[in-house]
């Protein structure tokens, strides 16, 4: 399920035409109980996904650096797609595939155990207490994202708001076969700063960065 806006302003000419032409050869969609795409993306070594990636800085550096990864992104925010579209064109990348809608339409096609990494970074916070059943991390969530990781394989979450950071934090203890790694301030190995991540800082906001790992039993 998806809360939010699909678009804002208006998209401009150069990301509009990506948007119209690029797109269509990179995005993952469901046809046939199966997942496909116009190109193909099964002869990557390894898999990573980032869950509502936004303007897509984070994405298209881990292509960069991992040319011989598949790249998924998931984001239904319309301007953020044609931004992430322009540095694709820009690096010239060819790992990466996109779904532009929610993460959850795509999840149950896919093997378990396929992703070696997942991100989920600087997620809607949603801070009134009305809204919380909307954030996307809860036990159930969690447990679908967790089911698609390999083995000793890494979710690496990111939030510059502290009551989200506990949320999360209450949530991710309580789930069986994964531990936390690592948490603090100091961001991941690979790390370029996102968009979300920039505005908050010029707020004030410091970001947290929690790595869970796949594949223990919980003590």
């Amino acid at each position: 399920m998806f809360f939010g806006r699909r678009q804002g302003r208006a998209v401009k000419p150069y990301k509009q035409k990506l948007l119209e032409e690029k797109l269509p050869l990179i995005k993952l969609f469901v046809e046939n109980e199966s997942i496909v795409c116009a190109t193909p993306f099964d002869h990557f070594k390894r898999a990573y996904l980032e869950i509502g990636f936004g303007e897509g800085t984070h994405l298209a550096h881990l292509a960069e650096k991992n040319p011989d990864t598949l790249i998924i992104g998931c984001e239904p925010f319309i301007n953020g797609i044609g931004s992430c579209l322009a540095k694709i064109e820009e690096k010239k990348l060819s790992n990466v595939r996109i779904h532009d809608g929610p993460v959850q339409i795509i999840l149950p096609y896919f093997s378990p155990a396929f992703f070696s990494k997942i991100f989920l970074l600087f997620p809607d916070p949603w801070p009134k207490k009305r809204h919380f059943k909307r954030r996307i991390v809860s036990a159930k969530n969690m447990q679908e994202f967790l089911q698609l990781l390999k083995l000793d394989g890494v979710f690496i979450f990111a939030s510059d708001h502290e009551g989200y950071r506990e949320w999360a934090l209450d949530v991710f203890r309580g789930l069986e076969g994964v531990r936390i790694v690592a948490e603090g301030f100091e961001p991941p190995s690979e790390w370029v700063e996102t968009y979300f991540q920039k505005k908050g800082l010029k707020a004030g906001r410091d970001s947290y960065f929690i790595t869970l790992q796949q594949g223990f039993l919980k003590n």
